[in-house]
């Protein structure tokens, strides 16, 4: 019986043994795959960094300079060079003297006016024999025609490619001595159109009348 007892005994401490060795190399085989995990995400993240798929271009209006401007500013730009050109005719227009000829003064406008203008005003660019023009001619007169734009541009319409404009000019009168005689305000309505050179003076409208 005590020998028996013993063998049992022994018995189990070999089946505790092999449980425990059981345990260790599970152990040990967990603790390697986990070590084999770490290493594989360390060389991952640790691995050069790929560069992004380039992409198209965005389209500019420019290459290099900028977005294509917005409607309100392309209209602001063309106002701008509208009126410039407005101011430029009006004071060729209106300043001239009592030496100038009618080929003369249409030198002087023939930049910024249509040849329908030309045409619709030719005979009040020379001096007709009137009672005005004579005493303009005794008297050596001249004139000359200043407009500031921010305050002698009035109704300005825009239709395609033309444009309305009533302009308020001041126009001086001085004598061969340089004696200012008078200054008065001339009042004047124009279309205005686009040409490939540019805005020209198309024809006058009335004052009654509409563009």
């Amino acid at each position: 019986m005590i020998f028996g007892g013993y063998s049992k005994r022994v018995l189990d401490t070999k089946e505790i043994t092999v449980s425990k060795k059981t345990r260790s190399v599970v152990t040990v085989a967990c603790l390697m795959l986990l070590v084999i995990a770490l290493i594989t995400f360390s060389l991952t993240n640790n691995a050069a960094p790929r560069e992004p798929a380039a992409s198209s271009p965005t389209p500019s209006y420019t290459e290099g300079v900028g977005p294509l401007p917005s409607e309100e500013q392309q209209w602001a730009d063309e106002r701008a060079a509208l009126y410039k050109v407005v101011v430029q005719f009006e004071a060729a227009f209106g300043t001239y003297s009592y030496q100038d000829t009618a080929q003369s003064r249409l030198a002087r406008i023939r930049p910024y006016v249509t040849d329908e203008f030309i045409a619709e005003i030719r005979s009040s660019l020379s001096f007709d024999g009137s009672e005005y023009a004579q005493a303009f001619i005794e008297n050596r007169l001249s004139t000359k025609a200043v407009m500031d734009p921010a305050t002698g541009i009035f109704g300005t319409e825009f239709g395609q490619d033309t444009a309305c404009i009533l302009t308020v000019v001041q126009v001086r009168t001085v004598n061969s001595s340089g004696q200012e005689s008078f200054v008065v305000n001339s009042e004047a309505k124009r279309v205005w159109i686009k040409t490939p050179d540019g805005w020209r003076v198309l024809h006058n409208v009335g004052y009654t009348e509409s563009c």
